[in-house]
């Protein structure tokens, strides 16, 4: 074994940092058109140049073959991520004036009520009569579902609608997950107006439905759709507040497949298959991961652990040498490759600024460790943990505006028990597909729930959460990083370069963008929640049904009062939620056009509440079409009750209503005033929840 020529991917350093060059040379192209085809051009003709040197030298023996490999490979996977990320972005293009009144066909493929309301999302489009690219979201009020209940996997859908045509960029933005989506379009439907032609579903859809029914009927909705979220990444039947209070807790990684899953189902199945020769079991590995893979729709973070896990294999079959950083780099070079713009999609970051942060520093935090006496299995442990969570931070400030410093803790006990919690799901599973057998699965349930508890827990502890607002020069910490590791250090002057890392590290994190004074800053898409800050004053307009929702506008807003809150409902859950939000923000007047118990209950607590009347002013003015109230408005922006009829919307500059497209958009949307008087598209769809200017104005 020792006497083979080993395997080294290294040069994927080189490939990669040419395919990430090329990526910013067709992101110039979206910017500008013309200086991104001068700049594409000139970088492609430069690999060129060099790769034709190199092979010159390596004809002449001065070079080694693989440094010749390694250029030409830059050349070709840098030109493929060029030429598809321009093509694609051309493509978008073409259908961006497409938006409109069409009818519209399409064939069902996916499902999601985790906002409360009802999502279909359509494949093979056809808007009148013309076939279209990409993929619809439709959404459904959770008032009107009617007949939209019955739609099930391959059944065509046809309707009128007004069709908003979502753009690759906004603002200087890439748009990576409706890239990663492949939606193109959304549109908002009334239930009556679908008309269903019954079709059938396929091979995966069948499979996945009667997994998650399977998984339903014996585990309930909650912790089924829990367990269905571990096994395939798809979160659409959660709750929002379970992935919100997953993620608050920092363990919401647990809800998606990624490497972790990936390589306890290698361990599951090298187990089952340790008594045959590695040349037989690698290669059925391999088969059966890309199944898997194949049912968790082929997410960055699978397609990352899959690409690792072949080098892995390779690397043991031929006796070459297992390089983490090599193996990372390798997949990044061909994901990218094939699918450039992922380069902007947050999993895709996450994932491998997960593995980069364990390439650089785990070594060397199990190092420590071990030197202290820590047990090897703890230090590694800890090490791995730790590094992870460095290894994203960077990307969970940019896109999600925070960061968890108690998650190194919580995953050290998570993710040990969350590894055996997801061996017990897909044995139990594969039990329960008997007939009969299916109580076997409540096993999993009980083990479901001190996982759910730990998350709620945590993510109700102070500062489980510490929000901090940074411009994209955050992702500099990547480079810093890589200086402070035991890749690039040397011996001498590791504590200076330490140091100034940390310096440079702390600097980028704190480069945060100004805030207007005076603007409106909107929450997530499913949320409902809008924040109006004028005249040093601060209102809070929407459900407040999402109480991390809230928290999170209020503190990347940097808002520490909320002057008023005007409700568009009450229930007993919004009453909770108020009366927690006062813990950390001082609350003023809460409005709401209906009393009751609720209302009661927030003046029994303390609260000034009071019901909204007609006769009276308001700093947030109620609106009304037809007698009833359907919202709020702020100077011509209308912040709408769910189902509030468009007829209503055509007196309002803007509207603001509950997103019920495909996507959360992170981050918030802000718009500056001129002297109170808003300007044309007041608020974008760019990085946040939508208000969007009516078409019909």
């Amino acid at each position: 074994m020792s006497g083979r020529f080993p395997i080294n991917f290294r040069a994927f350093s080189v490939i990669a940092a040419a395919v990430f060059g090329a990526i910013l040379c067709a992101y110039v192209y979206m910017i500008n058109r013309t200086a991104g085809i001068v700049v594409g051009v000139v970088y492609i003709v430069a690999l060129a140049a060099v790769s034709a040197v190199t092979v010159a030298r390596v004809i002449f023996k001065r070079t080694k073959l693989r440094v010749a490999i390694a250029v030409c490979l830059s050349l070709i996977l840098g030109t493929c991520a060029y030429a598809v990320a321009v093509t694609h972005y051309d493509s978008r293009m073409e259908v961006a004036n497409c938006g409109g009144n069409h009818y519209v066909e399409g064939r069902a493929c996916a499902f999601d009520t985790s906002s409360g309301n009802y999502r279909i999302k359509l494949e093979n489009l056809i808007f009148d009569g013309v076939p279209m690219s990409g993929t619809m979201i439709v959404g459904i009020e959770a008032e009107e579902y009617g007949v939209a209940e019955f739609v099930d996997y391959g059944d065509t859908l046809k309707f009128n609608a007004y069709v908003t045509v979502l753009l690759p960029i906004n603002d200087g933005v890439v748009d990576g997950n409706a890239y990663r989506t492949g939606v193109y379009y959304r549109t908002t439907v009334s239930a009556d107006g679908i008309e269903i032609e019954f079709g059938k579903p396929t091979a995966i859809e069948k499979f996945l439905r009667g997994l998650r029914n399977l998984l339903n009927d014996n585990m309930g909705d909650k912790f089924g759709n829990i367990a269905f979220s571990m096994l395939t990444g798809d979160k659409s039947g959660l709750d929002d507040g379970i992935v919100d209070y997953f993620s608050a807790a920092g363990i919401g990684h647990i809800l998606a497949v990624s490497g972790l899953h990936i390589g306890f189902v290698i361990m599951m199945i090298d187990f089952a298959l340790n008594k045959l020769d590695k040349r037989i079991r690698l290669p059925i590995i391999g088969v059966l991961i890309i199944v898997y893979a194949v049912l968790a729709d082929f997410s960055p973070s699978v397609m990352r652990a899959v690409i690792m896990a072949f080098v892995a294999g390779i690397a043991e079959i031929v006796g070459g040498r297992r390089d983490i950083m090599s193996s990372m780099l390798c997949a990044f070079s061909f994901i990218l490759a094939v699918k450039p713009l992922y380069l902007f999609e947050t999993g895709f970051l996450l994932s491998f600024g997960a593995i980069f942060g364990i390439a650089l520093f785990s070594n060397m935090i199990v190092r420590a460790l071990t030197a202290k006496n820590v047990h090897k299995k703890v230090a590694k442990a800890i090490g791995s943990t730790f590094s992870v969570e460095i290894g994203i931070v960077p990307t969970l400030i940019y896109f999600f505006k925070c960061i968890q410093p108690l998650a190194v803790f919580i995953n050290i006990v998570a993710i040990p028990y969350a590894s055996v919690v997801f061996a017990s799901i897909i044995v139990f599973s594969v039990i329960g597909a008997i007939p009969y057998c299916g109580v076997v699965l409540s096993v999993c349930k009980y083990l479901l729930v001190p996982l759910d508890y730990i998350a709620h827990g945590i993510a109700a502890v102070p500062y489980s959460e510490i929000y901090v607002n940074a411009t994209a020069a955050v992702f500099l910490c990547y480079p810093a990083m890589f200086c402070a590791s035991e890749f690039f250090m040397m011996p001498k002057g590791r504590l200076s370069v330490i140091l100034m890392t940390v310096a440079a590290c702390v600097a980028f994190y704190t480069v945060s963008p100004s805030l207007p004074s005076e603007y409106i800053a909107v929450g997530e898409c499913r949320s409902s929640e809008s924040l109006v800050l004028y005249d040093d004053n601060s209102y809070l307009i929407g459900y407040v049904d999402n109480r991390y929702a809230v928290e999170r506008m209020l503190d990347e807003n940097r808002c520490k009062k909320v002057d008023g809150i005007y409700l568009l409902s009450i229930d007993d859950k919004t009453v909770d939620i108020i009366l927690e939000l006062r813990s950390s923000v001082k609350i003023g007047i809460v409005y709401c056009d209906k009393f009751g118990d609720c209302g009661a209950r927030l003046i029994d607590n303390g609260i000034d509440f009071r019901l909204i009347d007609n006769g009276e002013n308001y700093e947030i003015k109620p609106a009304y079409f037809d007698g009833e109230m359907i919202g709020y408005e702020f100077c011509g922006v209308l912040f709408a009750k769910n189902g509030t009829d468009d007829i209503a919307f055509s007196a309002y500059d803007a509207v603001r209503i509950r997103s019920i497209g495909q996507t959360r958009y992170e981050g918030t949307v802000l718009s500056n005033y001129n002297e109170g008087v808003p300007q044309d598209n007041i608020l974008t769809i760019a990085n946040g929840a939508y208000t969007y200017s009516l078409p019909q104005k």
